[in-house]
């Protein structure tokens, strides 16, 4: 009894089914540099969006103040709550006094963030289901390595600047929420420093989580600086210009 030989698709050899049997994947692909960096640049871009829009915190304080107006003397406790977007303009600080608010909001810098890390990790799901599943089927479509490389090289841009804005704004997410700043001359809560009147920090809040997307953020950016060269190698530039160079050194040894 005689076995028929295994049927491959067009443009595709045996080995690049894979060990899933006649399953038409690539999953070695992930084993290579570019498909082993596609699924590491998923993993940090979801701890950079995720560590930025995952957080929340607090920080309060306690006010004491006498007066003839205030009789004969009041207690608050200011609790401030904040956290993803971090919309300060929107939020009231309750005060012995007049009610006051921040007058300075980073959220444009914590969306913009968080914006390109959810659509970085959405396209390095679709570039492994283009390596996995489509590449060796439809290799002929060059522009696809083109269209990679080049998303590659905006990623990389985007995340640096993204990461230095966000830097700035974790900057004015710390100013904002410390209560020596807010009591200065100048400060919102500039009545603090009156005679009759008393302010003492009650719970002060954590900026671990802060810091840590930052470094997510220009991690990212090192990541997918480094997975240009890689993708670029899959471009026809790369081999126009290794082949080339190859046929320049055959001619000279001639």
């Amino acid at each position: 009894m005689s076995s028929e030989p295994q049927q491959t698709s067009p443009g595709q050899t045996s080995q690049q089914r894979g060990f899933l049997g006649d399953l038409p994947f690539r999953v070695e692909v992930l084993l290579e540099p570019k498909g082993f960096i596609r699924l590491l640049e998923f993993v940090l871009a979801i701890c950079m969006f995720a560590t930025t829009a995952g957080y929340n915190s607090m920080f309060s304080f306690d006010m004491t103040c006498s007066s003839a107006e205030v009789a004969p003397t009041r207690a608050d406790r200011v609790t401030y709550n904040f956290g993803y977007p971090f919309s300060f303009s929107d939020k009231i600080l309750t005060t012995c006094f007049d009610p006051v608010a921040i007058e300075e909001s980073p959220s444009g810098a914590a969306k913009f963030f968080v914006v390109v890390g959810v659509f970085a990790m959405l396209y390095t799901i679709a570039a492994v289901v283009w390596y996995v599943v489509l590449e060796a089927k439809y290799i002929q479509f060059e522009i696809v390595s083109l269209v990679d490389f080049g998303a590659t090289v905006v990623f990389t841009l985007l995340f640096f600047i993204a990461s230095c804005a966000w830097a700035a704004g974790v900057s004015t997410v710390k100013f904002w929420t410390t209560l020596d700043n807010l009591t200065t001359e100048n400060g919102i809560l500039s009545g603090c420093t009156a005679d009759n009147v008393t302010c003492k920090s009650e719970e002060t809040p954590g900026y671990g989580g802060l810091n840590i997307s930052i470094l997510f953020g220009f991690l990212n950016a090192v990541v997918w600086g480094g997975n240009v060269w890689f993708v670029w190698k899959e471009t026809p530039w790369f081999r126009a210009r290794s082949e080339a160079q190859t046929g320049g050194d055959l001619t000279n040894k001639a």
